[in-house]
């Protein structure tokens, strides 16, 4: 018996919903843009190439940018409203 190994790449498909090219890699759909257009074509000759490179897992995600900062009801009233009871609030920062 010959040991062979095959390499199988998921194939470019069409989502017939919303008419975009569409790639499944490692159980993930990944859209590409309108199927057909070289650029969806090209999309998708790159994240496959991507994929394979890492070993046939999805590459991982780069650093989201900064999240916007949470504001906490200290922030947003300085304080106390003088409706809250007296044994609920926190002493002023000021």
């Amino acid at each position: 018996m010959s040991a062979r190994t095959h390499v199988r790449v998921p194939k470019y498909r069409l989502h017939k919903p919303t008419g975009l090219g569409v790639v499944r890699l490692s159980g993930r759909d990944l859209y590409l843009g309108p199927y057909g257009t070289p650029e969806s074509e090209t999309r998708y000759e790159s994240v496959v190439a991507e994929w394979l490179k890492h070993d046939r897992r999805l590459p991982p995600k780069p650093p989201s940018p900064k999240a916007a900062p949470r504001f906490t009801v200290a922030v947003v009233l300085p304080t106390p409203p003088f409706w809250l009871p007296t044994a609920m609030r926190i002493p002023s920062r000021s």
